[in-house]
Parts: C-alpha cells; sequence; structure tokens
C-alpha cells in the first residue's frame, strides 16, 4: 500500500511538473531524472517519504553522491513528500535543512524563538535564528552536550569558522550570537559573562540608495505590454509600489476586499511591521486595478488581488521575487542601465514615490504615515534624494580662506 502511494505520487507530481515546464524542456528532463533518482532510492531502501527524517536523508545522499543540481533534487523530493503528506501538488521555494537544530538543543532553542517572536516577525525570526543554528550544529558535532561548560573561546573559534559564509554581515551574526547568548545566561544555562567579551559591533554605516528618476520611470512603463493578461497586469502593480509607495510583500497578499471602491481607499495590514493602514486610491491606479481585474485576472475562486498567469498555478498569488524579475526584464528592454549594488530594484520604486512626496512638498510626518513606518526615522533617509531642497541646505564658503585653486 505505502509502495503504491510513493509510486502513484511521483506519477502525479511528474505529470503537474511536466505542464508547468511545458515549454522549458530541457527542465523537464532534469527533473524526471530527479524523480527516477528519488524512485529507485525509495525502492532500494525501503522508504516512502513519509517523515521529514527521510526527506533530509534523501536529499542529503543526493549531495553526496550528485553534488550538482541540489536545490532542484531538494525541491524535486520536496514535491514528493509534500503531495504524500497533503495530497496537493506544490512548487515553491524549498528552505534548507543543511544545519537542523540538534535535538538536545531543541527546548533551548524554540524557547529562543518564542522570545523574538514577540518582536519580530517571522521573515525577520528566520534571518536571525539562521547563526544560531549554525552555532548549535557547531558545538554538537564538536562534543559539546553540556552549554554549562561553553567558553568564550569555543564562541570565538566558530566566529572565525563562520566569517567566509558572512563576509559582509559579520555584524548580524555577531548581534543573534549576543542575544542568543544573553538569553542562555539570562536562565543560567551557560555562565559566560556575555557584556565583556562579546561587545556589539559598530552600527554600520547607512547606505542611501537612489530612487529611479522620471525618464527611467517612463522608459520602463512604456515597454509593457498592456494588450496582454501579464502586461495589465504588472502595469497595475508597478503604478501601485510608484504612486502609494506599497512593498512588493504587501501587493502580493492583497486581497481584492482591501479595495474600498466606494471610498477610493485602501485598507491593508503590513506583512514587515504588523501595522494596519488606510491609503487613498488615485484615479490612475484605481483604473489600472479596475482593468486588470475586468480584462486580465484569471476566473478563478481566489481573494488574492494579483495571481499568477500560469494555467496549473492560476490561483496561487505572486511572489515577491517575482517582482524583482519582471522589474529587469522592463528595465532591459527601455535601455535602463542597472549594475550591481545600485539599488534599482523593486523596492526602488518605494523609495521614488517617498521621494516624489517630498518633492511635492508633503511634511516628513505624512510621508512616515503613508510609508507605514513605525519610526520617522526610517522616513528620513528619503531627504538625501532630494538633491534640490539639499542644495538650499548647502553653506557659503566664499569667505573661508584656501590656498587651492579647484577651491576659489
Amino acid at each position: 500500500m505505502e509502495r503504491k502511494k510513493l509510486e502513484h505520487a511521483i506519477q502525479v507530481v511528474r505529470e503537474c511538473t511536466e505542464r508547468l515546464l511545458s515549454e522549458n524542456v530541457r527542465m523537464v528532463k532534469r527533473y524526471t531524472r530527479y524523480y527516477t533518482d528519488i524512485q529507485e532510492y525509495c525502492q532500494a531502501r525501503d522508504v516512502y517519504l513519509r517523515t521529514q527524517e527521510e526527506f533530509d536523508e534523501i536529499c542529503r545522499f543526493n549531495e553526496y553522491r550528485r553534488p550538482y543540481g541540489k536545490k532542484e533534487f531538494r525541491k524535486a523530493a520536496y514535491m514528493v513528500f509534500y503531495y504524500i503528506s497533503t495530497g496537493q501538488f506544490c512548487w515553491k521555494r524549498v528552505p534548507s535543512t543543511r544545519f537542523p537544530v540538534p535535538t538536545i538543543y531543541r527546548d533551548i532553542f524554540d524557547s529562543f524563538q518564542k522570545v523574538l517572536s514577540k518582536s519580530l516577525r517571522p521573515s525577520t525570526l528566520r534571518v536571525e535564528a539562521s547563526p544560531v543554528k549554525h552555532f548549535l550544529c557547531y558545538l554538537y558535532r564538536n562534543g559539546m552536550h553540556d552549554l554549562y561548560a561553553l567558553t568564550d573561546a569555543v564562541v570565538w573559534d566558530f566566529v572565525h569558522l563562520i566569517k567566509p559564509r558572512y563576509p559582509a554581515c559579520m555584524g548580524r551574526v555577531l548581534r543573534a550570537l549576543k542575544k542568543f547568548l544573553s538569553h542562555l545566561q539570562a536562565h543560567n544555562i551557560v555562565k559566560l559573562d556575555v557584556e565583556r567579551f562579546l561587545v556589539a559591533p559598530a552600527v554600520p554605516r547607512k547606505k542611501i540608495l537612489p530612487c529611479l528618476s522620471a525618464d527611467e520611470i517612463s522608459n520602463i512603463f512604456s515597454v509593457i505590454n498592456c494588450k496582454s493578461a501579464k502586461g495589465i497586469r504588472d502595469y497595475a502593480v508597478f503604478l501601485l509600489a510608484l504612486r502609494l509607495g506599497l512593498r512588493a510583500s504587501d501587493i502580493v497578499n492583497m486581497k481584492i476586499s482591501d479595495i474600498d471602491w466606494r471610498n477610493n481607499s485602501i485598507y491593508i495590514t503590513q506583512q514587515k511591521t504588523a501595522t494596519s493602514i488606510v491609503l487613498p486610491l488615485p484615479a490612475d491606479v484605481g483604473n489600472a486595478i479596475a482593468k486588470y481585474i475586468l480584462e486580465a485576472r484569471p476566473k478563478v475562486d481566489s481573494p488574492y488581488l494579483f495571481l499568477r498567469t500560469t494555467k496549473l498555478l492560476l490561483s496561487t498569488p505572486l511572489s515577491t521575487s517575482a517582482f524583482n524579475k519582471y522589474l529587469r526584464q522592463y528595465m532591459s528592454m527601455a535601455g535602463v542601465v542597472r549594475k550591481g549594488w545600485d539599488g534599482k530594484s523593486f523596492h526602488s520604486l518605494r523609495r521614488t514615490a517617498g521621494t516624489n512626496m517630498l518633492k511635492a512638498g508633503a511634511p516628513l510626518l505624512t510621508i512616515s504615515q503613508v510609508l507605514g513606518h513605525k519610526n520617522i526615522e526610517a522616513t528620513k533617509h528619503y531627504l538625501s534624494l532630494n538633491t534640490e531642497h539639499m542644495r538650499k541646505c548647502c553653506l557659503d564658503l566664499g569667505y573661508l580662506h584656501t590656498g587651492k585653486e579647484g577651491l576659489r
């Protein structure tokens, strides 16, 4: 019975993958090979992918035997595992379990996460917990099962070991470790003087990223094909971000019921801050959304506003990563030059919205309320983007004596 259930799951997932990737023959062949490998592995070891442990083991086995394509294989195995568990096909990114929390530390880690969850959103919580997972795995591999014997030398050995993995954000790693060790110290699990040897690193410099210029915005919107369903949807999404400064996560989770057409308002709860805000619905944004709903939105029973165009996933909302992908495509078509780390991502539309409000003379408090910032300090980053207003703050240096020709 279990064998037939596994074979049926692999067959269904294979057929769904073939329909989903019908235009990419190369990827279909790769996933077909992965499903064959999964079936052969399960038959040889008499496993049926019913538990998380069996899923982790097949991923580790494949990584050792065939290092290339490990992410795709993990996704294929997860789809089979998910179908066996729920009876549904799931096509999404699979979280890595390369550093699972050892069983002996599970209760400690769960209590630490529970404390963090009171002040952090789930997405931020995962980022904070990642270095702690690495740290606990490191301790377990080195035979340290009693945390009370932990010393500062062991902590610093781990810091030096993990440094190459986080070359640009070691400050975040150290802050996460300090929070975790302080939590353990408060519960008398370790005897370390955390404040003495794990000093908080300096606050990183705040980098001001530019927004998109009026010409770049005009060129990007001009290349969107508003005669296709995808183009109508993308136009509404980009216009919503540009005019109201909404994050990708808020647009992804926006529902049709969030729009009050009678009062020309949008009611949303921000995913990042859990802040509820009410925004006005400009006429051009409302018209773009209405056109999408009436002409391009799939006729499916889904509460979400913006949906995918793939037939197999019509009722599934878009992912936040898709917005960056589509914007890069339109920027390339429009001839907008993009370089690494130049800030020209989907979030740049939000910065552009804040900057445009600032240039229009809107008070900083109003901009902060529209963008949903809990702290007005977060809104001040937009001040340096308004070059014309910043010029008015410059001091006259003509009366200062200087011997350099270039400063005369």
